[in-house]
Parts: C-alpha cells; structure tokens; sequence
C-alpha cells in the first residue's frame, strides 16, 4: 500500500492527522531525515527499520503504519517524500472532518480564509512577514473566521508551512484533496449579487446533472458581472453575464466593419 492509499484507509482522526503532519514539518527542517527515508540506494526493509528505529515509541499505530507505507514508496526526490507525508496530513484531517459531518461547515471556512488571504492587503502583506512566526500567522489567519474547527486549524498550519506555495494556493490545493476525497467537482461561481439558498440549490443541482458528478460550489460576488453569472468547473467556463454577451457582440461587430474595410479596399 502507497502512502496516498494509507491516508485514505487508516483510522481518520484530527490528532492523528496533526501528527502526521508534525512529521513532515520534522522532515522539512531535517534533510538527513528525509534523505535517509527516501535513499534509492536502501532497500525497502532497511528504510522501514530505520523508520522503527527513530519513531516506534514515540508515535501512535496509525502514523507508524503511514510512514512504515511511505518508506517502501519509490520517491523522486527526498522533498517528495515530505511533500507526501504532507499531503498525507490533509487527506486524513479531511476524513476525519468527512466522519463527523463537519467537513461542510469547514470547508466554506478554508473558503473565508482564501478571500480574506487574497482580497485584504493587511491579512497577505501580514502572512507574508518573515519576523512573524508560524504559530502567531496561524492565530492571525484563525481570527479571520468565526469558530474555526479543528481540521480548519491544521489546514491553515499546513498552507502557512508548506513551501510548494503561497497561503491561499496551498489551501486551494487542500480543497483539491477534498474533491478528490469525496468525487466531486470544484465550481466557482461569480455573480453581480449573492445567490439566495434556494438559486444555490438550482445551481448545484444543475452543475451536478451537466458534469456528472457532485459540486463542491465556491460562490463570490462581483458587481461587474451584469445580470447573471460566471461559472468555472476545472477550466471549462460557463458565461451567462449580459457584459459577456455584449463584448462578443462588440467582437463580433468588429470583424464586420474590418471585412467591410476590406472590400471597399
């Protein structure tokens, strides 16, 4: 069993997936470590009793069996391998949110979280400051959003220390673990006004029927979309705003008067 397949199989829980993810932090700072995990060079058996030998008293049954899994996995390279583990941490923080039927109510946060990262100035330029640690960036980014579970915390630890990207990209990306967790499809949906619940509903119903699968739909507001709205489900957009419209028609117009141009030459 690969290290993706452990981390949907193993018993989920938060406290397990907190301390998977302690491990890839531990390998992220310690090149030694990882390297040692990951040595093309060592067999499976040497790499998985290394892996006993440095943390089979100090960690619980589930992450030992994870990281015994992520030993016998062939990595390109050592950052790989932390990567992996990584990732690992978000699958099963988002099982374990999944099993107590928390998963929406801490989705929609990790959502709060990407606007208020990328659309307020003090919140990117402050989580962006090297003089601040990660604990304090971490309270900064909880503050932003009212009772934030569990699993919200360890997602927002995990963008804050994850070098592959910037905060708000990297929680986007844990959204992707979330889709792919669960089958679904991500949609933004931008419209000139919020959607009531009872459009929202229309509209992933539809989404749904059209792209085969449940939708995980990410609403924004933009007032310059006139009378309707933007959709995107993985690259393919779907456009139904007046403004759209009218620019094609522009465009359109355009290309008419350029062929009349070109005739009366």
């Amino acid at each position: 069993m690969n290290t993706s397949q452990a981390a949907q199989t193993l018993p989920a829980s938060l406290g397990t997936a907190d301390e998977v993810l302690s491990v890839a932090e531990a390998m992220d700072t310690q090149y030694l470590l990882r390297r040692s995990l990951s040595e093309p060079n060592a067999d499976i058996a040497q790499r998985q009793h290394l892996v006993d030998a440095l943390f089979g008293d100090r960690l619980s049954k589930p992450t030992l069996d994870l990281l015994r899994d992520a030993a016998a996995d062939d990595w390109q390279s050592s950052d790989a391998l932390a990567y992996g583990i990584r990732d690992a941490a978000v699958t099963l923080g988002w099982r374990a949110a999944v099993d107590d039927k928390s998963v929406e109510p801490a989705r929609n946060q990790v959502l709060a979280l990407i606007a208020a990262a990328t659309t307020n100035l003090a919140v990117s330029t402050a989580l962006a400051d090297p003089s601040r640690d990660i604990a304090d960036r971490q309270s900064l980014v909880l503050s932003l959003v009212k009772g934030a579970s569990g699993v919200v915390g360890l997602l927002a630890r995990s963008a804050l220390t994850d070098g592959r990207g910037v905060f708000a990209a990297n929680l986007s990306d844990a959204l992707d673990a979330l889709a792919a967790l669960r089958g679904h499809q991500r949609a933004a949906v931008v419209s000139a006004v919020a959607l009531t619940p009872s459009q929202t509903n229309t509209l992933i119903a539809q989404l749904s029927r059209i792209f085969g699968s449940p939708i995980d739909l990410e609403p924004s507001v933009d007032p310059n979309v006139v009378g309707g709205i933007r959709v995107d489900v993985g690259g393919d957009v779907i456009d139904g705003s007046i403004k759209a419209r009218l620019d094609a028609a522009r465009e359109a117009m355009s290309q008419i008067t350029l062929k009349k141009d070109e005739e009366n030459d």
